[in-house]
Protein backbone atom coordinates (compact mmCIF):
# COMPACT_ATOMS: atom_id res chain seq x y z
CA UNK A 1 0.00 0.00 0.00
CA UNK A 2 2.88 2.37 0.90
CA UNK A 3 4.51 1.61 -2.46
CA UNK A 4 1.27 2.52 -4.22
CA UNK A 5 1.04 5.82 -2.30
CA UNK A 6 4.66 6.66 -3.12
CA UNK A 7 4.09 5.81 -6.79
CA UNK A 8 1.01 8.00 -6.80
CA UNK A 9 2.90 10.90 -5.24
CA UNK A 10 5.75 10.55 -7.77
CA UNK A 11 3.27 10.44 -10.66
CA UNK A 12 1.52 13.54 -9.32
CA UNK A 13 4.81 15.40 -9.02
CA UNK A 14 5.79 14.45 -12.58
CA UNK A 15 2.38 15.59 -13.82
CA UNK A 16 2.73 18.93 -12.01
CA UNK A 17 6.22 19.41 -13.46
CA UNK A 18 4.99 18.68 -16.98
CA UNK A 19 2.07 21.05 -16.51
CA UNK A 20 4.39 23.78 -15.28
CA UNK A 21 6.69 23.21 -18.26
CA UNK A 22 3.73 23.40 -20.58
CA UNK A 23 2.61 26.71 -19.07
CA UNK A 24 6.11 28.12 -19.31
CA UNK A 25 6.35 27.10 -22.98
CA UNK A 26 3.04 28.83 -23.77
CA UNK A 27 4.20 32.01 -22.04
CA UNK A 28 7.41 31.96 -24.10
CA UNK A 29 5.45 31.53 -27.34
CA UNK A 30 3.17 34.42 -26.32
CA UNK A 31 6.20 36.63 -25.76
CA UNK A 32 7.66 35.64 -29.13
CA UNK A 33 4.49 36.73 -30.94
CA UNK A 34 5.16 40.30 -29.76
CA UNK A 35 8.56 40.51 -31.47
CA UNK A 36 10.00 44.00 -31.76
CA UNK A 37 9.92 44.54 -35.53
CA UNK A 38 11.09 48.15 -35.38
CA UNK A 39 14.49 47.14 -36.78
CA UNK A 40 12.88 46.40 -40.14
CA UNK A 41 10.09 48.98 -40.17
CA UNK A 42 10.81 51.66 -37.55
CA UNK A 43 7.75 53.23 -36.03
CA UNK A 44 5.49 50.18 -36.36
CA UNK A 45 3.08 50.11 -33.43
CA UNK A 46 0.91 47.38 -31.89
CA UNK A 47 -2.66 47.95 -30.73
CA UNK A 48 -4.90 45.48 -28.89
CA UNK A 49 -8.56 45.52 -29.86
CA UNK A 50 -11.55 44.78 -27.59
CA UNK A 51 -11.03 41.02 -28.09
CA UNK A 52 -7.34 41.41 -27.14
CA UNK A 53 -6.18 40.73 -30.68
CA UNK A 54 -2.93 42.53 -31.52
CA UNK A 55 -2.98 44.58 -34.71
CA UNK A 56 0.16 46.16 -36.18
CA UNK A 57 0.31 49.44 -38.10
CA UNK A 58 3.36 50.70 -39.97
CA UNK A 59 4.90 52.83 -42.71
CA UNK A 60 6.46 51.70 -45.99
CA UNK A 61 8.51 54.12 -48.11
CA UNK A 62 8.43 53.03 -51.74
CA UNK A 63 8.97 54.02 -55.37
CA UNK A 64 6.26 53.68 -58.05
CA UNK A 65 7.48 51.36 -60.82
CA UNK A 66 4.32 51.32 -62.93
CA UNK A 67 0.79 52.70 -63.11
CA UNK A 68 -1.95 50.71 -64.87
CA UNK A 69 -5.34 52.37 -65.23
CA UNK A 70 -8.28 49.98 -65.49
CA UNK A 71 -12.01 50.41 -65.94
CA UNK A 72 -13.65 53.31 -64.13
CA UNK A 73 -11.74 54.57 -61.10
CA UNK A 74 -9.64 51.42 -60.75
CA UNK A 75 -5.86 51.89 -60.94
CA UNK A 76 -3.12 49.42 -60.03
CA UNK A 77 0.23 50.75 -58.80
CA UNK A 78 3.32 48.56 -58.82
CA UNK A 79 5.71 49.78 -56.13
CA UNK A 80 9.15 48.80 -54.86
CA UNK A 81 9.71 48.75 -51.12
CA UNK A 82 12.80 50.86 -50.30
CA UNK A 83 13.70 48.51 -47.44
CA UNK A 84 13.35 45.44 -49.65
CA UNK A 85 14.34 46.50 -53.21
CA UNK A 86 13.96 42.95 -54.59
CA UNK A 87 10.29 42.88 -53.63
CA UNK A 88 7.52 44.57 -55.66
CA UNK A 89 3.95 45.07 -54.48
CA UNK A 90 0.70 45.68 -56.35
CA UNK A 91 -1.61 48.28 -54.84
CA UNK A 92 -5.18 48.26 -56.19
CA UNK A 93 -7.21 51.43 -55.63
CA UNK A 94 -10.34 49.31 -55.20
CA UNK A 95 -8.76 47.72 -52.10
CA UNK A 96 -7.24 50.79 -50.49
CA UNK A 97 -9.01 53.50 -48.48
CA UNK A 98 -7.34 56.58 -49.96
CA UNK A 99 -4.80 57.45 -52.68
CA UNK A 100 -3.38 60.94 -53.09
CA UNK A 101 -4.21 62.29 -56.59
CA UNK A 102 -1.80 62.42 -59.57
CA UNK A 103 0.59 59.62 -58.56
CA UNK A 104 2.97 58.92 -61.47
CA UNK A 105 5.62 56.36 -62.41
CA UNK A 106 8.89 57.23 -60.68
CA UNK A 107 7.25 59.01 -57.74
CA UNK A 108 8.43 58.32 -54.21
CA UNK A 109 5.43 57.56 -52.02
CA UNK A 110 4.44 56.35 -48.56
CA UNK A 111 2.10 53.42 -47.93
CA UNK A 112 0.50 53.15 -44.51
CA UNK A 113 -0.37 49.54 -43.75
CA UNK A 114 -1.88 47.13 -41.25
CA UNK A 115 -0.24 43.75 -40.68
CA UNK A 116 3.13 42.19 -39.92
CA UNK A 117 5.38 43.21 -42.81
CA UNK A 118 8.42 41.35 -41.48
CA UNK A 119 7.07 38.00 -40.27
CA UNK A 120 3.83 37.66 -42.25
CA UNK A 121 3.80 39.85 -45.39
CA UNK A 122 0.70 38.01 -46.69
CA UNK A 123 -1.25 39.56 -43.78
CA UNK A 124 -0.48 43.11 -44.88
CA UNK A 125 -3.29 45.38 -46.03
CA UNK A 126 -2.45 48.81 -47.43
CA UNK A 127 -4.71 51.56 -46.10
CA UNK A 128 -3.47 54.89 -47.49
CA UNK A 129 -1.08 55.99 -50.26
CA UNK A 130 0.44 59.43 -49.62
CA UNK A 131 3.33 61.66 -50.82
CA UNK A 132 6.77 60.77 -49.51
CA UNK A 133 7.08 62.45 -46.11
CA UNK A 134 8.22 61.40 -42.65
CA UNK A 135 4.98 60.02 -41.27
CA UNK A 136 4.81 58.75 -37.70
CA UNK A 137 2.12 56.34 -36.49
CA UNK A 138 0.49 57.55 -33.27
CA UNK A 139 -2.59 56.89 -31.14
CA UNK A 140 -4.95 59.18 -29.30
CA UNK A 141 -7.89 58.36 -27.04
CA UNK A 142 -10.72 60.72 -26.21
CA UNK A 143 -14.30 61.80 -26.95
CA UNK A 144 -15.54 62.96 -30.32
CA UNK A 145 -16.71 66.57 -30.56
CA UNK A 146 -17.89 66.33 -34.17
CA UNK A 147 -18.52 63.66 -36.79
CA UNK A 148 -19.05 64.84 -40.37
CA UNK A 149 -18.92 63.18 -43.77
CA UNK A 150 -15.31 64.16 -44.51
CA UNK A 151 -13.81 64.60 -41.06
CA UNK A 152 -14.22 64.07 -37.33
CA UNK A 153 -12.60 65.53 -34.23
CA UNK A 154 -11.51 64.07 -30.91
CA UNK A 155 -10.99 66.05 -27.72
CA UNK A 156 -8.41 64.92 -25.19
CA UNK A 157 -7.95 66.23 -21.67
CA UNK A 158 -4.21 66.81 -21.36
CA UNK A 159 -4.35 67.69 -17.68
CA UNK A 160 -6.42 69.82 -15.33
CA UNK A 161 -3.86 72.61 -15.59
CA UNK A 162 -3.21 72.40 -19.35
CA UNK A 163 -6.84 72.00 -20.42
CA UNK A 164 -7.81 70.03 -23.52
CA UNK A 165 -6.55 69.49 -27.06
CA UNK A 166 -8.70 68.78 -30.10
CA UNK A 167 -7.46 66.56 -32.95
CA UNK A 168 -9.14 66.94 -36.36
CA UNK A 169 -8.93 63.93 -38.69
CA UNK A 170 -9.55 63.61 -42.43
CA UNK A 171 -11.95 60.67 -42.54
CA UNK A 172 -11.56 59.34 -46.12
CA UNK A 173 -13.47 56.13 -45.38
CA UNK A 174 -10.97 54.98 -42.75
CA UNK A 175 -11.46 51.57 -41.15
CA UNK A 176 -13.42 51.63 -37.90
CA UNK A 177 -15.12 49.43 -35.35
CA UNK A 178 -18.87 49.11 -35.63
CA UNK A 179 -20.47 52.01 -33.73
CA UNK A 180 -17.08 53.67 -33.22
CA UNK A 181 -18.43 56.91 -34.70
CA UNK A 182 -22.08 56.23 -34.02
CA UNK A 183 -23.24 59.74 -33.08
CA UNK A 184 -22.50 63.35 -33.87
CA UNK A 185 -20.36 63.62 -30.72
CA UNK A 186 -19.47 62.10 -27.32
CA UNK A 187 -18.26 58.74 -28.67
CA UNK A 188 -15.29 57.43 -26.68
CA UNK A 189 -12.73 56.25 -29.25
CA UNK A 190 -9.09 55.28 -29.76
CA UNK A 191 -7.68 56.52 -33.07
CA UNK A 192 -4.58 55.11 -34.78
CA UNK A 193 -3.33 57.81 -37.13
CA UNK A 194 -0.41 59.05 -39.22
CA UNK A 195 1.20 62.40 -38.50
CA UNK A 196 3.85 64.16 -40.60
CA UNK A 197 3.86 67.37 -38.59
CA UNK A 198 1.41 69.14 -40.88
CA UNK A 199 -2.23 70.11 -40.47
CA UNK A 200 -3.89 66.97 -41.84
CA UNK A 201 -3.91 63.81 -39.71
CA UNK A 202 -4.78 60.56 -41.51
CA UNK A 203 -6.62 57.99 -39.36
CA UNK A 204 -5.84 54.34 -40.10
CA UNK A 205 -8.37 52.81 -37.72
CA UNK A 206 -10.91 54.01 -35.16
CA UNK A 207 -11.63 51.73 -32.20
CA UNK A 208 -14.73 51.95 -30.02
CA UNK A 209 -13.59 52.20 -26.39
CA UNK A 210 -15.90 50.49 -23.95
CA UNK A 211 -16.43 52.34 -20.68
Amino acid sequence: MKHLIKAGIVSLLILLMLTACGKKEKETVAEETTVNIDEEYPGTIAVKDAEKNTELFGVMHACVLDVQKGDGANTVYTVRDNRDPDNAWSVDTLKIKYVVPDVKKGDNIVLLFEGNMTDDPDSVEFIVLLPDKNYEIKTVEGKTTSNMMGSFSVEVEKSKSNGTRTYVFVKDNCDMDREALNGDSDDHVLVVYADCGEKELYPLKVYKVKK
